[in-house]
């Protein structure tokens, strides 16, 4: 997970005074940001307490996370407990595909960001446009269990973000594992990763959205 860091710092993602995590859980996230130049605070909002109280400090002190940075808030982010505009950046690591109404959460997000602020999502899985039957295997275990796994092709995706009246900017990621148990022509591919057949093959951005300013905005 931390190669994602080192990847968004050369695309020039940095990030800077408030910064919101949501579906924190061991806060990994939260603990690399915390040792940001110009992250102020970080706030790690998650609904599990167990994680954020017993398993995020032993994450936050394996990492040398700044931990006088880091605030851990046990909430849920379909109905955020901040008022609006708090927030420079809102994060989310492989969380927003959790969401049962990803609308309503993506609307909770532009409500507190600043309207300069900027929301970031890593690894969220994006359905490849050669692979369409991903969609019925993809946390197949997970969902038999009663959790929440949803795919969605870019399309879908920015539609979501339309209807929270977001802009969302598709950033090209390589993959930051490997497959365990694949075929070697497949291993082979993802080892020597090849940009262009990531739309069709695998499906691998980071999303990062801004609020869309109202024309009052843009005329001020």
């Amino acid at each position: 997970r931390q190669k994602n860091l080192e990847i968004l710092r050369r695309k020039g993602i940095d990030f800077r005074g408030k910064v919101l995590e949501l579906g924190a859980g061991t806060c990994w996230f939260s603990s690399a940001i915390s040792k940001s130049n110009n992250a102020i605070t970080v706030y790690a909002l998650d609904f599990a307490r167990s994680i954020l109280t017993k398993m995020a400090p032993l994450i936050m002190d394996a990492t040398s996370a700044d931990s006088g940075r880091i605030i851990r808030i046990v909430g849920d982010f379909n109905q955020l407990p901040f008022p609006e505009k708090t927030f420079d950046f809102v994060v989310m690591d492989a969380a927003l595909h959790h969401a049962i109404r990803t609308e309503a959460v993506l609307k909770e997000i532009g409500r507190v960001l600043k309207d300069d602020g900027r929301f970031l999502a890593i690894r969220e899985p994006v359905l490849p446009a050669w692979r369409k039957n991903l969609r019925n295997t993809i946390g197949v275990q997970e969902r038999a269990h009663g959790v929440t796994e949803n795919i969605f092709s870019k399309k879908e995706w920015r539609a979501c973000f339309e209807k929270a009246q977001m802009d969302v900017q598709f950033i090209p990621a390589r993959p930051t594992h490997r497959p365990a148990r694949w075929r070697p022509i497949k291993r082979f591919i993802w080892i020597f990763f090849i940009p262009w057949l990531n739309p069709y093959l695998f499906g691998y951005y980071y999303f990062l959205a801004k609020k869309r300013c109202s024309a009052q905005q843009f005329y001020h």
